[in-house]
């Protein structure tokens, strides 16, 4: 009885060291307002880009908070991958509302889902073909 005790509790214990053992973190995105000091500092348009694609950043921003950082010195490139970024999520998050609302009826890949951007599978048993 003991040595089962003893094996079930190593047993849960490496399944929850696994759990946290699966990958990297992901950096904490910047701020609005450490984008616009990174842009003061002269820090090149592709690292801030390169920055907010390790984190994955998605910025729900207004024309006027564009605008304002335009204002503040961010370059026009960046400002160009924020806005993309953001429509590229709402874009895909409608696709799959529209998806779990109509079913495998509006779906073009048939009952058995489909390839979304970015690797997202959505929908039924994926076959790997």
């Amino acid at each position: 009885m003991k040595s089962l005790k003893l094996s079930l509790s190593v047993m849960i214990l490496l399944m929850f060291s696994a759990c946290t053992t699966l990958g990297p973190a992901r950096p904490v995105p910047p701020t609005l307002d450490e984008i616009v000091s990174m842009s003061k500092a002269g820090t090149p348009a592709e690292d801030i880009i390169k920055t907010l694609k390790e984190s994955r950043a998605v910025y729900a921003m207004t024309a006027a908070d564009i605008t304002s950082l335009h204002d503040k010195g961010v370059p026009d490139s960046v400002l160009d991958y924020m806005h993309k970024v953001y429509l590229r999520e709402v874009r895909e998050d409608e696709a799959e509302r529209a998806y779990n609302h109509y079913g495998w009826y509006a779906s073009p890949f048939g009952f058995y889902g489909g390839y979304f951007p970015h690797g997202r599978w959505r929908g039924g048993i994926y076959y790997g073909w």
